[in-house]
Parts: structure tokens; sequence; C-alpha cells
């Protein structure tokens, strides 16, 4: 009978792992490692932290994913929009806040599902003055009111961003949260 193959995993008696697929020797595990391992053995930590089973995960999925706008983007998580400079990724975002402030049942011809008509633009590359005259020209195309723009709210002070997000969001929940340019707050690895 063949047994499965051990995929990266600590043998049973020791404290080591080797690859099968090739003869080096043996690598020795990290001290911590080895206690985490007799920790697990001794049924005090009874699996790693965050791990959860592929089984668990199909049987507890929903049939469709939540989205604010289907099927493209997730209504709760952290989604990235990258392009070259001067591509129009600004002016995109700023549609999709625009739509969602507005009560917009579309955008981009894709179903939008907004709850809150809510959104947050957090600016670092434009300021009050550049954001107003981009604002103004995205609106003569759109023809919205001031209340469709009243649920938009933009930030170009991001000193203390994640006390102030915390603070605002307990107030008043959004729908979007656009962080634009998310580099410019967050740099190094993460």
């Amino acid at each position: 009978k063949n047994s499965p193959p051990k995929l990266g995993g600590v043998p049973e008696g020791g404290g080591s792992v080797s690859n099968p697929s090739n003869n080096q020797p043996k690598k020795q595990l990290t001290p911590e490692l080895l206690d985490l391992k007799k920790a697990i053995k001794r049924g005090a930590y009874n699996t790693l932290q965050g791990e959860v089973s592929a089984t668990k995960l199909v049987e507890t999925a929903k049939p469709t994913m939540d989205t604010l706008v289907a099927p493209l983007l997730p209504r709760v998580g952290i989604v990235s929009l990258v392009g070259s400079s001067d591509s129009g990724k600004s002016s995109l975002l700023r549609g999709l806040a625009l739509a969602v402030a507005s009560g917009a049942e579309e955008w981009l011809s894709l179903p939008l599902r907004s709850h809150h008509q809510s959104a947050l633009y957090i600016s670092t590359e434009d300021d009050e003055d550049a954001i107003a005259t981009l604002l103004h020209k995205q609106n003569q195309e759109l023809g919205l009111t001031k209340g469709d723009l009243a649920g938009l709210k933009f930030l170009f002070d991001v000193e203390n961003l994640t006390l102030r997000l915390e603070l605002m969001l307990s107030e008043r929940p959004v729908d979007l949260i656009v962080v634009d340019a998310f580099s410019d707050l967050y740099r190094g690895s993460m």
C-alpha cells in the first residue's frame, strides 16, 4: 500500500525535515518550531493560528460572493488597481466613488450594490483644488445633484489616518474607501 507523500511536513519522530526528491542532508528545525511541534503533540496548541482546512472552506462557502460591483469587486476586502502613471486609475476610482455615493445601479455597465450610498476617497497625490477641478469636469458629464454628491467625502490630511478612519467609520459606515495612492502611505514590507 502506497502512503501519501509528505508535503514539507515534519516527520513523526524527529526534528528535521528532508526533501526526498534530492539527497541533501536534513535541516534542523529552529527551537521555536520544535517548541510549537511539542505543544501541538501534547494538545496545548491544536492547530496553527489562522489555519483553516479546504474541506471546511468548501462546506461553508456561500453560493456567490457578496460584491459591491458584480462580479468585479468584493464587498469586503482589499483590491488594488495598478497601472502606469497617468493611465486613468484615479479618474476611474473617482467615477466609482461618485457612482456609489449617488446610488447608481450600475457602474461601467456592471451591477453596483451600495448599501449606504457612501464613499470615502483618501487623496495623497491631488490637493483640494485639483480634486475640485477634476470632480467638476467629471460631474459635467454625469450631471449629479448636490444630494447625489453628499455621500462622497474626501480626506487630504493623512496624519493619524488609521485612528481617524476607525472613528469616522464607527460614526458613518461606507461602501467604499479609495486610497489614492496606497504606496504614498505604506512603504516597505507589510
